[in-house]
């Protein structure tokens, strides 16, 4: 099993590689969900898209007990949720 510097050290070599998605994929195997959204945006993930990296991410997030972090990650679903609805 990868620590998290391995994974870490891994999304740094794929961020100077440019190869993105690879960088976001390291980004979640780490659980750091703000780099995942991050890159998302970066690579103009679709609304969609990105609230389904959070509800990925929520659920990790979840299985290892950082319920305050799924509490963000619900805010942003939310949120864009109800920006689609009230068409902003």
């Amino acid at each position: 099993m990868l620590s998290k510097k391995d994974y870490l050290q891994a999304a740094s070599l794929f961020l100077s590689a440019k190869s993105y998605i690879k960088a976001l994929e390291s980004y979640k195997s780490n659980g750091d969900w703000k780099e995942v959204m991050n890159l998302a945006k970066l690579l103009n993930f679709s609304e969609d898209k990105r609230i389904i990296l959070a509800n990925e991410m929520t659920d990790y997030l979840n299985t290892i007990g950082k319920y305050s972090v799924n509490l963000i990650l619900i805010s942003f679903k939310t949120t864009s949720i109800l920006y689609r609805v009230l068409d902003f």
